[in-house]
């Protein structure tokens, strides 16, 4: 079979995600969607992850976290507590406002996402399309 340069040269449509490659269910989306849209401010942020430990130690399963392995967890609160610690030195509202955000989609890609630590994954667009629907 003979590929012409223009076919492989050719930037390739963002493919829907299957059901099967979506990382949970819709529901468990809508659920992790909500906890994550209650952290408004730095102190929202503080005490979720006071209340995740809590809840990690008494019933894993229970927590929104659950996914993480312990490693990770720990990984994701000492990310959250710098960030609000730098966030809280600031003054400007707006700023904190746009790190809260920042840390609010961290905590998002954590809890689906584990492997990627935290980082964006490539097909995210979709993904929340398919899951919002």
């Amino acid at each position: 079979m003979v590929v012409s340069r223009e076919e492989l040269l050719k930037p390739k449509a963002e493919e829907e995600p299957s059901i099967n490659s979506l990382p949970c269910s819709k529901r468990r989306f809508s659920a992790v969607r909500a906890t994550v849209d209650r952290l408004t401010t730095p102190e929202d942020i503080i005490k979720f992850t006071e209340e995740e430990t809590r809840a990690r130690k008494v019933s894993r399963k229970e927590a929104v976290t659950k996914r993480l392995s312990q490693e990770q967890w720990k990984l994701l609160r000492s990310h959250l507590k710098s960030a609000m610690a730098a966030a809280e030195s600031k003054n400007e509202r707006q700023l904190k406002r746009r790190e809260v955000g920042a840390v609010r989609d961290t905590v998002l890609y954590w809890v689906l996402f584990p492997e990627l630590e935290g980082e964006r994954p490539a097909n995210w667009e979709a993904i929340s399309r398919a899951l919002a629907q």
